[in-house]
């Protein structure tokens, strides 16, 4: 499976060694397994990013008093009865 998916995760392996025998024995071995998680920063990150600016542009449409939100709500049916009505 790690290698039939290697070209798409793109894996990447660090071995780190404290001492510099290069049998390893003198101290200990720091290993490190990467992958580049794709799916992640090429179509979860852009979808979050544009759900967060839209809830920033909402946060202060909704300021929790029930007669702002029906004066919103009249303002919408009046705006969709005069589009539709022409």
């Amino acid at each position: 499976m790690r290698v039939t998916f290697e070209p798409l995760y793109r894996p990447s392996v660090h071995i780190e060694r404290a001492s510099d025998d290069p049998a390893g024995r003198s101290g200990p071995v720091h290993y490190r397994f990467e992958v580049m998680p794709i799916f992640e920063r090429y179509l979860y990150r852009p979808l979050t990013r544009v759900a967060q600016t839209l809830a920033n542009l909402a946060r202060p449409i909704q300021s929790g008093d029930v007669n702002l939100y029906l004066l919103y709500l009249f303002v919408v049916v009046v705006v969709a009865y005069a589009v539709y009505a022409t």
